[in-house]
């Protein structure tokens, strides 16, 4: 190839619109928009809060659960700390939570045989977290802890058609999919590589249902989500959930206590888990010692979990009755349709987006 002028072009939110179309949906409130995390494992609100230290420990996941989604609780602690974020989880979400995990087999088999059956069994899925899921490291972890436990395993973080295919074929059950699209992530910026979100959930998609040995695998949108019609385009595309952490982040719930700034506005701490405050206090590495690949930032509080996730729940729906589908399974179909999507011009952005302001 002498030029780029063959090089495939790839779409991310900003890029693209839902084409709304007739609807016979009766009411906003009425969609059905479970899904399933994995393979027969669902949950009537498909969002999963992120394996993230400022996300996701034992109280976002008690407040998630009792809303309808699921966590996920992160890995950057102790074996120990672990294992007491999970006696706090309510015996009352037995088994719908995760935890997330490394690809150190070692301390992933030492782990597990700390935790003994009684808490293992509270655990509904394992996440196998690493920031390049496509990876031998990957293939060697699925293959081991499928011989420790019987439980889902959620493998990323992925963003192309082979990688999908290799990890489905290891043995795992979902695939996650986002590379340098998160919202604290800089990958795409540190180390050139990536892929936008829209398009890679697309393609992976797309290969799962046309192939008929891969259709029991499910895919999870992980990272660039600002809003909630970014979640119902991530669900359109072909995910079957998905997995949010900036848009949870500040609330009450998360890891983390409320600062007051000087000019009284009260926010917390949200940091990637590639930042260097996330290494250097985990892996035990010195600053110099580290190229990050994620930044550290203040969000606003948002106060409790509850409101985050109704807005979100009720954005959702509303995508859902404009696209004229009561069900997840219903808006897949109308997503793969080349005429329920539309480019988007700068143009186009700026007239989707409040501008009225000072007209009056």
């Amino acid at each position: 190839m002498k030029n780029f002028d063959c090089v495939r072009k790839g779409y991310t939110f900003d890029d693209l619109y839902l084409v709304p179309k007739y609807s016979e949906v009766s009411s906003r409130r009425d969609p059905d928009i479970s899904g399933e995390i994995s393979n027969g494992f669902l949950f009537k609100v498909p969002i999963v809060s992120a394996n993230m230290g400022k996300v996701t420990e034992s109280e976002m996941v008690n407040e998630i659960c009792r809303l309808g989604g699921t966590g996920c609780i992160h890995r950057f602690m102790s074996d120990e700390e672990l294992i007491e974020q999970i006696r706090k989880v309510s015996d009352e979400y037995f088994g719908m939570f995760g935890i997330s995990i490394g690809v150190d087999t070692t301390r992933t088999e030492n782990l597990l045989q700390k935790m003994g059956k009684d808490i293992l069994n509270k655990v509904g899925y394992i996440v196998i977290d690493i920031a390049h899921g496509h990876h031998f490291k990957m293939k060697e972890a699925i293959k081991h802890i499928k011989n420790l436990c019987n439980k889902p395993i959620i493998a990323g973080n992925i963003c192309t058609v082979q990688a999908a295919k290799n990890l489905i074929d290891w043995g795992a059950d979902t695939v996650k999919v986002g590379l340098g699209s998160g919202a604290m992530c800089s990958t795409r910026l540190v180390a050139g590589v990536g892929y936008p979100q829209l398009s890679a959930i697309r393609e992976i998609s797309t290969f799962i249902k046309e192939n008929s040995d891969y259709k029991h695998a499910k895919i999870i949108s992980d990272g660039g989500m600002r809003y909630s019609g970014d979640v119902v385009k991530s669900l359109a595309a072909g995910a079957h959930f998905v997995m949010l952490g900036g848009m949870l982040s500040g609330a009450k719930e998360t890891p983390g206590n409320v600062l007051t700034l000087f000019n009284g506005n009260k926010v917390k701490i949200y940091e990637g888990s590639a930042s260097i405050n996330v290494q250097a206090s985990h892996f035990k590495r010195e600053a110099e010692e580290i190229t990050a690949e994620g930044v550290s930032t203040f969000v606003k509080y948002k106060g409790g979990l509850r409101h985050v996730i109704k807005d979100i729940i009720g954005g959702i729906k509303s995508g859902f009755s404009y696209m004229g589908c009561s069900t997840l399974c219903e808006l897949h179909e109308v997503g793969s349709w080349e005429d329920s999507w539309v480019k988007i011009t700068g143009s186009g952005r700026v007239e989707g987006t409040p501008h009225g302001a000072g007209l009056i």
